[in-house]
């Protein structure tokens, strides 16, 4: 799970380091690899990864947006994509992004893609945090280039 808060987003100005991204040449093939190593346990790009979180391919692809997207996964967050934790009457708790909710049950997706579903009658609470289940920090585990190519291969599949 994710331990990230809103807390934990950037100031817009650190976002300066990365502008040189935006402007590299990537390469969609090395970019596809770097998807399915850091991205598609949680995302799907055409057929590779788990939809999780977001389809990228149905995003809007724009380099920029999906640069801050990737570093301040928090910025800008659907409603459908908030972390939430659900506490049962025994005292189990229950996190990720809800998928169903009807009169008598929720069902919750956890980030493993298991879908979960609980009674009502049967939860104690229901908290929903500020915040994506996307870790914060993702940038500092790949390269300027990397980071190039992964933007290179999802703003490929959207095309």
């Amino acid at each position: 799970t994710s331990s990230c808060s809103s807390a934990n987003a950037l100031p817009f100005n650190d976002f300066s380091k990365y502008l040189a991204v935006l402007n590299m040449e990537g390469d969609a093939e090395i970019g596809k690899d770097i998807f399915r190593k850091k991205c598609s346990i949680c995302h799907k790009v055409d057929t590779v990864g788990t939809a999780i979180g977001p389809n990228l391919t149905t995003l809007d692809s724009r380099r920029a947006k999906l640069l801050v997207d990737i570093i301040d996964p928090n910025r800008d967050v659907s409603p459908e994509y908030l972390y939430n934790t659900i506490t049962t009457n025994d005292g189990e708790s229950v996190s990720g992004i809800l998928t169903k909710e009807t009169s008598n049950s929720i069902s919750i997706k956890d980030n493993t893609g298991d879908i979960r579903t609980i009674l009502r009658s049967n939860i104690e609470s229901i908290k929903t945090m500020e915040y994506s289940l996307m870790p914060v920090g993702l940038e500092t585990h790949v390269s300027g280039k990397d980071m190039a190519d992964l933007l290179e291969f999802i703003e490929r599949s959207g095309s």
